[in-house]
């Protein structure tokens, strides 16, 4: 049951914040994008009230812990305008999954833990405990994740991709999974994707940790992408590859046509007509790539003409 309170003004010394349900990794003030908002804060006001849920004269945060702790921690506020709720647990769940699973700013592995944190919650519910043993059955885990992708109005696969990288990353290698393209730029960060594409490599090889190991050791493999990580999947596939030496191997001989690659996309302007390309037809940038490349391949006397 959901009820509304209206917007009160809420003492500092009433509020339970941060949530312990919050999926962010570094819920503190010395976070520079929390200074960074209470800098915003002070400046414009407080555009958007936290949401609290009110319990026993007390209240816990279902939505905007960052903000808390700009205005009371940094700026000092000794209070805050907030919309308040009278909710159960499983609607209080509920409210911060959807207030918080399009949040740009959340990395993959924070948004796989609030997903998988709101099934457990469910399934204990529901009276299927343990939760690990029924999650291990297929049908049981594709009907969760199809009720909760209704329920956020998104596919199935987002949540399912999300859901893996939280559950199957190795918690030493869950921070450089990257929540914005300004991280993407550091060189050991990876996108939510090839976190993904490294889980099923490491699935395929027994062991993701080991997969994981592989990437970043001595350094991380940059190099490989969409397209590197389908032609090492085929490999497998194929029995070409049946083992982390074997894999090694394999990305060894491929190493300087692969590095060849990326210093022919990082020409200046190729990048940036490429993902020109993308928006305006509403593709991905890897897609742009592939689709350049079998173009080239039907018109090579057209592509003659081009080259120096």
């Amino acid at each position: 049951m959901k009820k509304y309170l209206g917007q009160q003004v809420v003492p500092k010394e009433k509020v339970k914040y941060p949530s312990s349900e919050n999926p962010r990794l570094d819920l503190t003030p010395e976070n520079p994008d929390i200074q960074g908002l209470a800098s915003s804060i002070q400046k414009n006001g407080l555009m958007v009230p936290p949401i609290l849920r009110s319990s026993n004269g007390e209240y816990e945060t279902i939505d905007g812990d960052r903000r808390l702790i700009a205005v009371f921690d940094i700026l000092g506020w000794p209070e805050v305008l907030a919309d308040v709720y009278s909710v159960d647990e499983e609607e209080a769940d509920r409210m911060r999954l959807i207030a918080n699973v399009d949040r740009q700013d959340l990395s993959s592995v924070e948004r796989g833990s609030y997903l998988w944190r709101f099934i457990v919650r469910q399934m204990e519910r529901e009276g299927k405990t343990p939760v690990e043993d029924y999650w291990g059955q297929r049908d049981i885990r594709g009907d969760y994740i199809r009720r909760i992708a209704d329920d956020l109005a998104k596919s199935p696969s987002f949540v399912k991709r999300n859901l893996t990288i939280w559950l199957d990353t190795p918690d030493e290698f869950k921070k450089w999974v990257a929540r914005s393209k300004e991280e993407l730029k550091k060189r050991e960060y990876i996108s939510p994707r090839k976190a993904y594409s490294l889980i099923v490599l490491g699935n395929s090889l027994g062991s993701v940790e080991k997969a994981f190991q592989w990437y970043y050791e001595p350094q991380p493999k940059t190099e490989l992408g969409t397209k590197e990580f389908r032609l090492i999947g085929k490999a497998i596939r194929s029995g070409q590859i049946a083992n982390f030496k074997q894999l090694d191997t394999f990305y060894r001989e491929r190493l300087a046509e692969w590095d060849e690659i990326t210093r022919l996309m990082l020409r200046k302007g190729t990048v940036e007509m490429a993902s020109m390309l993308a928006s305006e037809l509403g593709v991905s940038f890897s897609n742009i790539i592939d689709a350049s490349i079998r173009v080239a391949s039907h018109h090579k006397n057209e592509l003659k003409e081009h080259l120096p």
